[in-house]
């Protein structure tokens, strides 16, 4: 699974006036055509097969989990609008899980900052990598969910997926018309 950059809320970003559910309005789950710390870049026409697939689905949205937890999930995004700063997203969260109750409301409550972390699988073949300063383009970004985390992205992801297209390239090479040599995507966890 690949995680973009991690987006900074800060308390302005949180509705927390509804009993039930903590709102989250227009903010950002990643940012258009700049490297992030981890040297990935999006585009927006990273997620045209991202949006043209959840049009035929009916709008499913990916999920909103806390701290990248399959088995916590958190509450629903209600909108996801790519424009020409990145992808803005709205959603809420619900105040009776777990994660609301023993993380998210009391950092909320000290001001403590939160971030979204936006993943997806990237087919290898859609991977456009700079090897001159290690970022790299994600052509074709399948959002799987967005998280809310307390912890912005790991400072050394750059290197792990720099490492990462680097054995893909020394196994197409050598395995020209093997199995191996197929359009697998990056997963990192």
């Amino acid at each position: 699974m690949l995680k973009l950059n991690s987006v900074k809320l800060e308390r302005k970003n949180f509705d927390v006036s509804d009993e039930k559910i903590i709102k989250i309005d227009d903010v950002y789950a990643c940012h258009f055509g700049k490297a992030n710390m981890n040297g990935e870049i999006v585009t927006k026409d990273s997620f045209d097969a991202f949006f043209k697939k959840m049009k035929g689905t009916d709008g499913i949205m990916p999920s909103m989990n806390w701290m990248h937890s399959w088995d916590a999930i958190i509450g629903t995004w209600t909108d996801l609008v790519p424009n020409t700063v990145g992808l803005k997203v709205n959603g809420y969260i619900a105040k009776d899980t777990w994660a609301a109750k023993n993380y998210i409301i009391p950092l909320l409550e000290a001001n403590v900052p939160l971030y979204l972390s936006t993943e997806g699988f990237v087919p290898w073949d859609s991977i456009e990598l700079n090897d001159e300063d290690g970022t790299y383009i994600a052509k074709d970004f399948n959002l799987v969910r967005i998280s809310i985390v307390d912890i912005p992205a790991d400072f050394e992801q750059k290197n792990v997926v720099k490492n990462a297209i680097e054995l893909h390239r020394i196994r197409i090479n050598t395995t020209e018309n093997s199995e191996n040599n197929n359009t697998n995507n990056l997963l990192l966890i």
